[in-house]
């Protein structure tokens, strides 16, 4: 089932959503009920802050996430939403109504993006490493790199049995060629989404923040970011942080202005 995203249907989510949360993580059944409960009948705020909560004891439920991200977009918090909900995308990539649910806010966006160079790497990570999830990447890693090795250790053993039989070697044939290409292709893309992965991110919550030239509200600001921005976290320095535009300029904001993208589960 798909849904169009406005923000009297954004609720259908929610139903969808609210069920998936209780099976993957043990939460508090009875404070879901409430946030839920809270979120149905349009008190968002309530909803927010209870769903919050659960947060921080089930950081990685995409199912939070959403509802937590769709109840900010009902109060117009479009940077706290498009952060809550490019966490959810994040944890379950194949998920369709995460995924719409932040197109629709990055739709919102007053201003949605800032002068920039295109970045290989940007682009990359958003056609490709964005719809792929680490958990499974590293799932099916175990299985290929077994096949892969039993057809090379076949292929030896096949070659020893030719030398000792003094037969014409075996030719290297389409499925070892197959296999190893998807192994290296799939050690590829695992290798870049742990490095993606390992870059610290965030997104810009307030309306507009200026981005300065030290950790220091005092010096001189070199530009302005907006709420629901994305942002590279290069280093941070007690409450402030030093932020990149991908592609484009780096600054430092407080740390205040920005909601922390997921570090990986376990991480």
């Amino acid at each position: 089932m798909t849904f169009r995203f406005t923000l009297p249907t954004l609720i259908a989510a929610v139903f969808l959503l609210s069920a998936p949360a209780i099976a993957q993580d043990s939460t508090d059944s009875a404070s879901l009920d409430s946030a839920l409960s809270a979120l149905h009948s349009g008190a968002n705020q309530k909803a927010l802050d209870e769903l919050r909560v659960l947060l921080s004891e089930t950081p990685h439920d995409p199912a939070l996430l959403t509802n937590a991200g769709i109840a900010a977009a009902r109060l117009e918090q479009w940077g706290l939403a498009a952060g809550l909900l490019r966490d959810a995308v994040e944890v379950a990539p194949t998920e369709n109504a995460p995924r719409q649910a932040l197109d629709f806010v990055l739709a919102k966006l007053p201003v949605k993006e800032i002068s920039h160079s295109a970045e290989f790497w940007e682009t990359y990570r958003e056609n490709v490493l964005s719809g792929v999830s680490l958990y499974w990447l590293a799932l099916i890693g175990a299985p290929l790199v077994l096949l892969v090795g039993l057809l090379v250790l076949r292929f030896i053993a096949d070659r020893r049995r030719a030398l000792v039989d003094e037969e014409p070697m075996p030719r290297v044939g389409p499925a070892h060629v197959a296999a190893i290409l998807l192994l290296v292709l799939h050690l590829g893309l695992l290798m870049t989404k742990v490095m993606d992965r390992g870059q610290p991110r965030g997104t810009i919550i307030e309306t507009k923040i200026a981005a300065h030239s030290a950790p220091d509200s005092q010096s001189p600001s070199l530009f302005e970011l907006f709420a629901g921005l994305e942002v590279l976290i290069l280093r941070e320095n007690e409450a402030w942080a030093q932020v990149r535009y991908p592609g484009g300029p780096t600054g430092w904001i407080p740390k205040s202005a920005l909601h922390f993208a997921l570090a990986p589960a376990g991480g």
